[in-house]
Order: structure tokens, then C-alpha cells, then sequence
């Protein structure tokens, strides 16, 4: 799948992360979550449904999760234009 200029939203299981690709959804953005909630991220990813087009459980205070989460991004095609 090749989704150009979507979201990246690191967080996103809860909190502001969660409200925010709510919000995001509702403008019709495509998203990529991270987080490092499995359980919470399955539950977002689903509520957000086919806004979706990227997810991964990544601790983004480790470097080597991280790098092989963004890898596998690219992988699949993913554009990202923002970074939140």
C-alpha cells in the first residue's frame, strides 16, 4: 500500500496521541501509529479503521526498534509527511 503525506503518530494508543489521530481521522489524514502498548494500539487501530494504513509497537526510546519499525515502513511503501 502507498500512502503519501499520512501522519505518523508516536503515542497513539492513549492520551493526547489518541485524541489527536481522532482528530486527524476525522480530517480524513491517513495515519501511522506507534506505540509501545500492544493491547492499546490494537484497540486505537481499530477504532481509527481504515484511516490506518501503518501500525507497529515500538518503544521509540529504543534506537534499534525504532530503526527496524521505520524500516519495515518503508518496506510497505509508507510516505509520511508529518511527525507528531
Amino acid at each position: 500500500m502507498k500512502a503519501e503525506g499520512a501522519w505518523w503518530v508516536t503515542g497513539a494508543a492513549s492520551g493526547i496521541g489518541k485524541v489527536l489521530t481522532g482528530m486527524l481521522k476525522e480530517r480524513g489524514e491517513r495515519l501511522v501509529l506507534w506505540d509501545r502498548d500492544a493491547a492499546g494500539l490494537k484497540e486505537a487501530a481499530a477504532a481509527l479503521g481504515s484511516a490506518v494504513v501503518s501500525q507497529a509497537v515500538v518503544d521509540v526510546a529504543d534506537p534499534v526498534a525504532v530503526s527496524e519499525a521505520a524500516a519495515a515502513m518503508r518496506e510497505q511503501g509508507v510516505g509520511v509527511a508529518n511527525l507528531v
